[in-house]
């Protein structure tokens, strides 16, 4: 996801490893200032008081391989599956089994993206040396989970060159961050792996330009003729854009937690731009009650803007403002449009 690094680590003393038999597996991530943070130490069902080694996540983010000597296991070091959870625990460890294990020692296991292909070293008999590489086809029970690959490119939206920019993948459901990176020097261009089963949020963002925003479902992209995604940035200036990822509960004003990514947005053009002021404005479909929808869509623009506010923006700087359904961005005669139709806008004034 281009912000967790997994590794291991061993007891030391003076900078000298106390003992190689017992090392065990941490968790670090990339912070919002780009430094790293504490290492944390994965859980007791996967570290044991022996050696745990060789650890690969795969790129379905979730699916965890490594090698110990500590699990019941076949003798020496086996290898070993197990799986982060929607908690965030992590499943108990799944040997590989034989032949793949055997009773001397296997690690440094590598899967495929496609999860179906595996290699491995070995010190087992009929070998060429001490360790020899082998591979094998992945059992459906160890496999990771099924992931898909998206490219894109970061453009100006003016100029069409391409843009060295920061952007991020959120899980639209649960509001988690889902990956972090950024584009390619000279080419804008970027690959990221995501589930085949999920629907995202996509942000971008580069100093000088409007964040981007967009929902992202891979069954419905809209690609170049070369399979790109193209994010187009446009540079500040006086307009209006859509927020495509403000969520309310259904005929009320609250927000809901999956729109935290994007009032955080936001706020960050804010505090980057302190010379920006803006207006939020709340719009809706023509169902129901004209009086109600006007009440209702001021009442979530005041909603973003309380919100901003709570969160350090000045109130000098931001205002907010209803319209109902007077003004539809397409025609309401189906759920599709009506879904346009019912958005929360921005509106830069100076």
């Amino acid at each position: 996801d281009g912000k967790t690094l997994y590794f291991v680590r061993g007891l030391t003393y003076n900078r000298q490893r106390r003992s190689p038999n017992n090392q065990d597996i941490y968790v670090t991530t990339i912070l919002e200032d780009g430094s790293w943070s504490k290492p944390t130490k994965l859980p007791s069902n996967i570290n044991t008081p022996y050696r745990e080694e060789s650890v690969q996540i795969h790129p379905d983010g979730q699916t965890l391989y490594f090698a110990s000597n500590g699990h019941p296991g076949m003798g020496g070091l086996d290898i070993f599956m197990t799986r982060k959870q929607e908690n965030n625990t992590w499943s108990d460890p799944i040997n590989l089994g034989y032949p793949l294990n055997t009773f001397v020692d296997e690690n440094s296991i590598l899967i495929s993206p496609k999860g179906d292909l595996a290699y491995f070293s070995s010190n087992r008999e009929g070998g060429y040396g001490s360790l020899d590489l082998y591979s094998f086809n992945i059992d459906e029970k160890f496999k990771p989970l099924p992931i898909q690959y998206l490219k894109g490119r970061i453009i100006d939206a003016e100029t069409k060159k391409p843009l060295f920019a920061f952007f991020q993948l959120s899980d639209l459901k649960k509001g988690n961050l889902i990956s972090q990176m950024q584009s390619k020097r000279g080419n804008g261009e970027f690959l990221i792996t995501v589930s085949n089963s999920t629907d995202f949020a996509l942000h971008a963002e580069k100093e000088g330009y409007m964040f981007y925003s967009k929902n992202i479902h891979m069954d419905s992209l809209n690609l170049s003729k070369d399979g790109f995604l193209i994010i187009e940035l446009e540079k500040i200036k006086a307009g209006t854009f859509v927020l495509e990822n403000i969520f309310f509960e259904s005929n009320k004003s609250e927000l809901k937690t999956s729109s935290i990514v994007e009032l955080k947005k936001v706020l960050k053009l804010l505090q980057i731009n302190p010379q920006l002021k803006i207006e939020i404005s709340g719009h809706t479909d023509s169902d129901g009650d004209d009086d109600l929808n006007l009440l209702l869509s001021n009442e979530r623009a005041s909603s973003v803007v309380r919100w901003l506010i709570d969160n350090g923006i000045s109130g000098s700087r931001l205002t907010f403002k209803g319209f109902g359904e007077t003004k539809p961005i397409a025609i309401n005669n189906s759920e599709e449009n009506k879904a346009k139709n019912r958005r929360t806008e921005l509106t830069i004034i100076e």
